[in-house]
């Protein structure tokens, strides 16, 4: 509605950008929703036709707003056929509507060998019937397809299919008809493809008298079937001519293989297909065992790399084929460059803990090697485990692997954890502890406490003269398989007193208390006083009481 913007001349106007459903296309500009006339064309053409009340047959009539309406119709693909030597059955439409079935009738295929007398002065019989070919109805495998939408493409054995379909997967063997729908979503052609499973067919009966006949691909070919063999048609064509050829004596023999020549690598064995048109026993040989071997079953040729210490060891493979009923004896070669198999360093294990018995490395040397080097250890350090390649085997480079046995860490007590020491004296901490190394001693401050290791398992703790408290740090220190540990030690010194005056008061009452020293002891400068009841040995410490004499010291 509102598209154009002229009541009348013969400019149509701007025609609106419309996008049809995937499928379908606009047909045109109509009068009316369903059933009108056709005003303009898809591309905003007039018609030619005069449409009362709209158009002459080439300009606008109109005299009001109008409302055209658009139409749509599915779009028209075309169908193609690959039959690959089959016949058509009796439906197969080579064009549609998208949206609208499409029923395929299964189609029917007969190989035909026609055979060439070739001027061979051979009879050609089957059954004892003279003929000039052989056939047999081939095996429909289903369809595929070519240039198809796989996002809308549909298959089925009845209408209004509703299987997806890729074109890949093959459809419709077993079925009558096979039924599709919408195969393209735009113009143009979608090829359904036949295929087919080939049947055998045996080959006529070729006698000639004092001669023995057999078939060629060509008149002057080499023969690849026998009198009576088996043949198997193409699955891409309908019919095939072959040739008869006869020979005076026995036919002669053509070999080949698959391959003849290839690099090997040792202990992964090569298999080769022989073709052969003779009839005789199959063998092979070496020209060098040590190298590589062969054998063969069927027409399969097996060759086996042999272990070697080098690369790019050689040895040719013959292939025989004896002579047989009716065919000359034949040979082909095979020439076989081995070389060693490639091997993977290991990596390095997890660390192992010392424990006091031999353990394994851990490292697995690859099929094919031979460890050596250090292989186990009990003592805690570091090793080596080599992997050296055995014949047929090699390392990119020398195979050297590290491995670990860590220190195991000790237990450690102690007799006592702290203590109080006297002026001039000790105490002895017993240390035990299943370490192997030696055992050592320090002090957080020698003006309170000092240390000497006395024995493997002793400490000596002496005061260091002044009051305070001073952290022994007690260590057995790493060894050959146990690590360092330490333990602390809270030794409280007391101060150490000279005692170098006393002064006798004449009776012990008289020093009942330190504090009657007091006086004296400080006139005379000192800083300690206490009393005693000999002259010839000090008080117990400072401020001590009773006896006769007082003693000062600093």
């Amino acid at each position: 509605t509102g598209v154009y913007t002229t009541i009348r001349g013969t400019t149509a106007g701007t025609i609106p950008t419309v996008t049809p459903v995937t499928g379908y296309m606009l047909t045109g500009w109509y009068d009316a929703a369903s059933g009108g006339n056709k005003v303009l064309n898809a591309d905003g053409t007039f018609t030619g036709t005069a449409v009362s009340g709209y158009t002459t047959t080439s300009a606008w009539a109109a005299t009001t707003n109008k409302t055209l309406y658009a139409y749509y119709s599915g779009l028209i693909y075309n169908i193609g056929y690959t039959m690959n030597g089959g016949v058509k059955g009796a439906s197969g439409p080579t064009s549609e509507v998208f949206g609208n079935d499409i029923m395929v009738s299964k189609p029917t295929k007969t190989f035909t060998v026609n055979i060439d007398p070739n001027s061979q002065g051979a009879t050609i019989t089957i059954g004892g019937n003279a003929v000039t070919s052989a056939s047999s109805v081939q095996t429909f495998a289903g369809w595929t397809a070519s240039s198809l939408d796989s996002a809308t493409a549909l298959y089925g054995s009845t209408a209004n299919p509703t299987n997806p379909w890729d074109g890949i997967v093959k459809v419709g063997a077993s079925d009558a008809a096979t039924y599709f729908k919408n195969l393209r979503t735009s113009p143009g052609t979608v090829s359904l493809i036949a295929n087919w499973t080939p049947v055998t067919i045996q080959l006529p009966k070729l006698e000639k008298a004092d001669a023995v006949c057999a078939y060629a691909t060509s008149a002057s070919g080499t023969v690849v079937y026998q009198s009576e063999g088996s043949y198997t048609p193409s699955a891409t064509t309908g019919s095939e001519t072959l040739y008869v050829r006869c020979f005076e004596g026995m036919i002669p023999t053509t070999m080949s293989l698959s391959a003849n020549s290839g690099t090997l690598t040792y202990g992964t064995d090569e298999t080769v297909t022989i073709t052969t048109t003779g009839d005789g026993n199959l063998s092979c040989s070496s020209s060098d065992t040590t190298v590589a071997t062969c054998s063969v079953s069927g027409t399969t040729l097996t060759i086996t790399p042999q272990p070697k210490a080098a690369d790019n060891q050689v040895a040719t493979i013959t292939v025989s084929q004896g002579q047989g009923t009716i065919y000359l004896p034949a040979t082909a070669t095979y020439t076989a460059t081995v070389n060693r198999q490639t091997l993977t360093c290991p990596s390095s294990p997890s660390a192992k803990t010392y424990n006091g018995s031999p353990q394994e490395s851990g490292v697995t040397c690859p099929t094919g090697s031979t460890a050596g080097g250090t292989t186990s250890a009990t003592n805690a350090g570091d090793y080596s485990q080599t992997c050296t390649a055995d014949n047929g085997y090699v390392f990119s480079s020398s195979c050297s692997v590290a491995w670990t046995i860590n220190k195991k860490t000790p237990t450690m007590t102690l007799s006592s954890s702290s203590a109080t020491i006297d002026c001039d004296d000790y105490v002895d901490v017993t240390v035990t502890s299943d370490g192997d190394g030696n055992l050592t001693c320090s002090t957080s401050n020698s003006n309170y406490a000092t240390c000497t290791v006395r024995a493997a398992n002793k400490v000596r703790i002496y005061s260091g003269g002044s009051a305070g408290t001073a952290t022994i740090t007690i260590t057995k220190q790493a060894g050959t398989n146990y690590s360092s540990i330490s333990k602390t030690f809270s030794a409280k010194g007391k101060r150490c007193i000279s005692w170098s005056y006393y002064y006798d008061w004449g009776d012990s009452a008289s020093c009942s208390t330190a504090a009657y020293c007091h006086d004296p002891c400080e006139y005379h400068s000192y800083s300690y006083w206490g009393c005693s009841s000999s002259s010839s040995s000090p008080p117990s410490g400072p401020s001590a009481t009773g006896g006769r004499y007082c003693w000062c010291g600093s």
